[in-house]
């Protein structure tokens, strides 16, 4: 009998080791799995723009690695289709004008900022308005019926310009051209085009052109109301990767910081992406820490509805925009 009890306490108490050194094997594969997790890379789609971005300042100065983002560029996406590679998700995340994010958002498209982009002040406006020096342009009204450059209607070149217009009380409307930014000069110089809306990096080169001269610019039309050009995303995409969307704002909004310390730095960087010579480079602003202004978006709503392209209450503006992302917030 002692020798069955003695037996009995022997295989209760092997038991016991062997049932702890499970729990402490199943304990150490979830601290493992969870270590894993923290330090895998999610790759983010992301297109080549002709633009300052800083997006490419925050993969330069590593921002996307603090935040174990690798950013996978897919080639370059045309003005035109950058709303709706995001929204077709074939891109992660996207740099364009707010109102063209309204107005897809408005017709059902699942599309949120998420980060203020940029920011126009007087010494770094949005885009420049460019001419000939020999021009006959010389008041808004001398834009009716002229050939004006835009890099894509409905977004900023197209809607400021008819802002302008409106404001002086003048009917009619340029004849505009679609045309990239970067070829918008050559164009200009060789008479194909009467004026030209350029944004940065290229609108110094332009202005720098002793042939050519600036008419205007953004932030003179309407003092920077209109100048925000945010990032913006999927609302899939948050939805399932909320954690990647935190770390990309968190990088953006580092490096739009960092741009304004150190300016002969970032422009090197932006004009070895682009491959032009860094004296050929304006940067644009950004506005502090990439929180996005509700009366930045809410101006274009105004406008949008203004302008008859939405219904006045049809849509809130916080249906644009989130900053739950932004940790600066």
């Amino acid at each position: 009998m002692k020798r069955f009890l003695m037996a009995s306490i022997i295989l209760i108490f092997l038991a016991g080791l062997i049932g702890s050194g499970c729990l402490i094997k199943a304990q150490d594969a979830s601290n493992n799995k969870q270590k894993t997790e923290a330090n895998m890379t999610t790759v983010i789609k992301y297109p080549i723009t002709q633009w300052y971005d800083s997006v490419y300042i925050a993969d330069k100065k590593g921002f996307f690695a603090e935040q174990n983002i690798t950013i996978k560029y897919v080639g370059e996406i045309s003005s035109a289709q950058m709303v709706p590679a995001v929204a077709g998700e074939s891109i992660d995340f996207g740099l364009r004008h707010t109102p063209v994010v309204i107005l897809a958002r408005a017709q059902g498209y699942p599309l949120k900022i998420v980060s203020s982009g940029t920011q126009s002040l007087p010494d770094y406006p949005h885009m420049r308005y460019i001419i000939r020096k020999n021009s006959s342009i010389k008041s808004p009204r001398d834009l009716i019926g002229k050939k004006v450059a835009i890099n894509s209607f409905g977004a900023c070149s197209e809607f400021v310009t008819k802002e302008y217009l409106g404001m002086n009380n003048i009917e009619g409307k340029p004849q505009y051209v679609v045309l990239p930014d970067a070829q918008q000069e050559q164009a200009l110089e060789q008479g194909i085009i009467d004026v030209a809306i350029i944004h940065a990096p290229y609108s110094k080169k332009a202005v720098s052109n002793p042939a050519l001269k600036e008419f205007t610019n953004d932030y003179k039309i309407d003092q920077g109301a209109s100048g925000m050009c945010p990032y913006f995303t999927n609302e899939n995409f948050i939805k399932k990767n909320p954690g990647v969307v935190r770390g990309f704002v968190t990088a953006v909004a580092k490096a739009s910081d960092w741009t304004k310390d150190h300016p002969d730095e970032a422009n090197k960087i932006i004009a070895e992406k682009l491959g032009i010579g860094v004296e050929q480079v304006e940067p644009w602003a950004y506005y502090e820490h990439q929180i996005v202004k509700k009366d930045s978006v809410e101006w274009w709503l105004n406008f949008l509805e203004k302008d008859g392209d939405l219904k006045p209450g049809e849509v809130k503006v916080e249906d644009f925009y989130t900053n739950e992302f932004n940790p600066n917030k």
